[in-house]
């Protein structure tokens, strides 16, 4: 039974609710068994103690009627019994003789009244005569036990009362030292839990030489160790920042209006954009590697290098996705011996923008293009098969091409897509919401690469409500 109340207690959250749950309960059966038990001996000693009264009580009045029984004086002997009934706990006295005829019976006015248990108490009575005992009659003495049961409760009900008081007191007093010594102190870890943010961890003001505050010396060692290590980790995760913010884009392209929105989940992010341009060609990269944080950006910048080495103005698109494919296959050839559970690569998207042309060449490697002609936006078809994919043998990307006059071209990763909404059940944002999302800016007026990009992320910002991203994110849009 204990075990299966202990079990049930772990479901509630406050100290003091399970010490109430298991001490009170538990000191309440104790004492009321204990106060039972006493009330029980009590009851049976006083008993005990006043049939005995009773008993010696009859002995001595069948003493003082053998005389008169003996010399037959009845009217002394019926005073006698007579006498008895006088006392406030006799009902009843009969007086029977040797012949078992009834010499007197006197009883209590309200004999008949009295519905309490009864007590009987008989005595011989006997006369010495000449060194021999003879038995001349019988005393039959009735009693009720109506004071003694009063008597009893009163006793009864002083215990009791005493006993509830003690409990009480008890509780009181091992709820004080309860909440002094455990809920306050670890009340102090949690208020310095509260007061922690993202840079550091806040330390538990309490001293006491007991377990709790052995603990909490304990934690705050913790933290001490902890606030060290964050602050190497972010001094080493904001110097990575730098670095990956140096070889991003800073500007816009001199031949197209561009706007893009860039936000690592982390620090530091695995999405990265850049582009390349001539006179008269701008070629837009987009990607979004596997992972996020510090493994995501050592791999985005290992992803840059391999574009940088190919010839993004010249080659076809889907040729260059290829090569960097073949790249990554062979440099991550020994992870995939050491089963690490996912396969290293990335999801990209490449689109090259002759100026004066409305011919579009582009290429995708599991990673979507929108188009967007007034009012109309549409997803352009890509390859869905991610770079570093090694299942099912190697792979040719596709070359695509599309014609665009005047509209826009909208590059993102699926930080935009997989935005997650967690109010009722988690939902992501979707390319549903994220095509109405780019017509009502473009409904609105917000014409301009910008104003798209910022009226997309508010309503992204309003879905999540709050919530941190789950992903990096990227969003490139550009004015054609």
């Amino acid at each position: 039974m204990m075990y299966i109340l202990a079990n049930y207690l772990t479901e509630y959250r406050s100290l003091l609710a399970k010490f109430l749950l298991i001490f009170f309960p538990l000191t309440l059966i104790v004492v009321s068994v204990s106060t039972i038990y006493v009330a029980v001996l009590d009851y049976r000693a006083a008993t005990e103690a006043v049939a005995y009264k009773q008993q010696e009580s009859a002995k001595t009045i069948s003493r003082a009627l053998a005389l008169p029984l003996w010399n037959f004086d009845i009217e002394t002997a019926e005073n006698i019994v007579a006498g008895l009934v006088v006392d406030q706990d006799v009902i009843s006295a009969e007086l029977i003789d040797d012949k078992g005829e009834t010499v007197t019976r006197k009883t209590a006015k309200n004999y008949e009244e009295i519905s309490d248990e009864k007590l009987f108490v008989s005595q011989i009575v006997t006369i010495n005569d000449g060194g021999a005992e003879y038995e001349i009659a019988a005393l039959k003495v009735e009693y009720t036990n109506e004071r003694l049961q009063k008597a009893l409760n009163t006793r009864l009900i002083t215990t009791v009362t005493i006993v509830v008081l003690l409990l009480i007191t008890n509780i009181l007093a091992a709820l004080l030292a309860l909440r002094v010594s455990v809920t306050i102190p670890l009340s102090k870890i949690t208020e310095a839990v509260n007061q922690s943010n993202d840079k550091i961890l806040a330390e538990a003001e309490w001293q006491s030489k007991d377990e709790i505050g052995d603990l909490i010396e304990t934690y705050n060692a913790m933290v001490l160790e902890v606030n060290e290590n964050r602050k190497t980790l972010l001094d080493s995760i904001t110097f990575a920042s730098l670095i990956q913010n140096s070889y991003l884009p800073t500007g816009e392209t001199s031949n197209l209006d561009s706007h893009v929105i860039w936000k690592p989940r982390d620090v530091v992010s695995g999405d990265i954009f850049f582009w390349d341009e001539e006179e008269d060609i701008s070629t837009f990269v987009v990607l979004d590697c596997t992972g996020h944080g510090v493994p995501g950006s050592i791999l985005a910048g290992i992803a840059r290098s391999a574009f940088v080495n190919s010839d993004l103005l010249r080659s076809k698109p889907g040729k260059i996705l290829t090569e960097v494919n073949e790249f990554f296959t062979d440099m991550f050839e020994p992870s995939r011996a050491d089963k690490f559970g996912t396969e290293v690569g990335f999801d990209c998207s490449i689109c090259r923008i002759r100026k004066g042309s409305a011919k579009i060449e582009y290429a995708g490697a599991r990673n979507s293009i929108f188009i967007l002609k007034e009012d109309k936006i549409a997803e352009l078809k890509v390859d869905r098969r991610s770079i570093g994919q090694t299942k099912n043998g190697e792979f040719e990307f596709n070359s695509f091409e599309t014609e665009l006059d005047h509209g826009y071209i909208v590059m993102l990763t699926d930080g935009v897509i997989d935005a997650v909404r967690i109010r009722d059940k988690p939902t992501t944002f979707g390319k549903k919401r994220f095509s109405d999302a780019i017509k009502v800016a473009v409904r609105g007026n917000k014409t301009s690469p910008s104003k798209i990009n910022e009226s997309v992320m508010s309503e992204v910002e309003s879905w999540v409500d709050g919530e941190k991203l789950r992903d990096d994110l990227t969003l490139l849009t550009i004015e054609k």
